[in-house]
């Protein structure tokens, strides 16, 4: 199917992009974690070789090789909640457009508030109290994982990301 969509973007010389985040129905992937990171897999050697516009994925990091000794601050990965937010049409802010938990409204306090004040967004950008692997992971500065999937997986918003193929789950 990808090769379908970017053959027709190709022909259409129209630029395409891919955003790899994994949906889930109650808790358990639509794919397997193994056909996930096949996909992954394609879409950056896409992007890598320019037959792709870019591709989005938290979990990329690990296949390029982004990685540090220790932990170093943000500096790439999952933006819910610390490059970006999402505020809904009735002014609900979530952390991303696919991380549907209401952390505040723009009509009851102003975006640059919740922004700077808000526990739940604090905590998204400490990567280091990231349940473990993640909290020590060589690729934590540049992954950080899907906080999307991870709290619809657990419920927390500090558990690792299932798809992350050092974490062990049944999602093989």
């Amino acid at each position: 199917m990808i090769d379908l969509m970017v053959k027709e973007a190709q022909d259409k010389n129209v630029a395409i992009g891919f955003n790899i985040i994994q949906p889930q129905n109650d808790r358990a992937p639509v794919l397997s974690k193994h056909d996930f990171w096949q996909i992954s897999q394609k879409l950056f050697e896409l992007e890598k070789t320019s037959q792709i516009l870019r591709h989005t994925c938290p979990l990329s990091a690990i296949l390029t090789n982004k990685m540090t000794k220790t932990y170093e601050g943000i500096r790439g990965g999952c933006t819910a909640g610390v490059a970006s937010c999402s505020v809904l049409p009735n002014g609900d802010v979530i952390p991303c457009p696919f991380f549907r938990v209401v952390l505040d409204n723009v009509f009851a306090s102003s975006l640059e508030k919740i922004w700077l004040n808000n526990e739940k967004l604090s905590l998204i950008r400490q990567r280091e109290l990231y349940d473990e692997p993640c909290g020590s992971c060589v690729y934590l500065s540049f992954c950080g994982g899907c906080r999307s999937r991870a709290y619809k997986k657990s419920g927390s918003f500090v558990a690792a990301d299932p798809m992350c193929p050092f974490v062990v789950n049944d999602y093989q």
